[in-house]
């Protein structure tokens, strides 16, 4: 065997695994592709032991959150891209073990940012509630 017969195998087993994307106990979800043990999910992908979420891609352990991409343990995210150990998180990137936060990146261990800015646990609140029509956000309120 030689450097091409390996690649040209390599690739001929990537097309036929990914020909037969099924999905592993999931349950009471619609439009899966890829994803084990997911439930009450819908129109995701490479997605494990998420649950009451939609539209996931490459997620873990996500619960009630939307619009997800290769976010991890997480609950009540909307529009989140690599975000792990983290909640009620709006529109964020690359945040670790936060909680009420709304258009940040990068932030590790904060609560209540907007922008990466602190903001008081009341004004983030009434803030939220100014955004939440016009971005139509689903989840990330107090009653969660």
């Amino acid at each position: 065997m030689n450097v091409d017969e390996l690649l040209r195998g390599l690739r001929d087993l990537e097309r036929s695994a990914n020909e037969g994307s099924s999905n592993i106990q999931c349950v009471q979800s619609t439009g899966l592709q890829g994803c084990t043990h997911c439930s009450f999910c819908e129109d995701s992908t490479n997605s494990y032991r998420c649950t009451h979420s939609s539209k996931l891609t490459n997620c873990t352990g996500l619960t009630w959150s939307k619009n997800c991409e290769s976010c991890h343990s997480s609950a009540y995210l909307q529009d989140c891209r690599h975000c792990v150990d983290s909640a009620y998180l709006i529109h964020c990137v690359d945040l670790a073990d936060c909680h009420h936060c709304i258009g940040c990146v990068g932030l590790v261990g904060c609560e209540f940012h907007i922008l990466n800015k602190s903001y008081q646990q009341k004004e983030y609140f009434e803030i939220l509630e100014r955004l939440k029509v016009e971005l139509g956000i689903e989840v990330g309120d107090r009653n969660g």
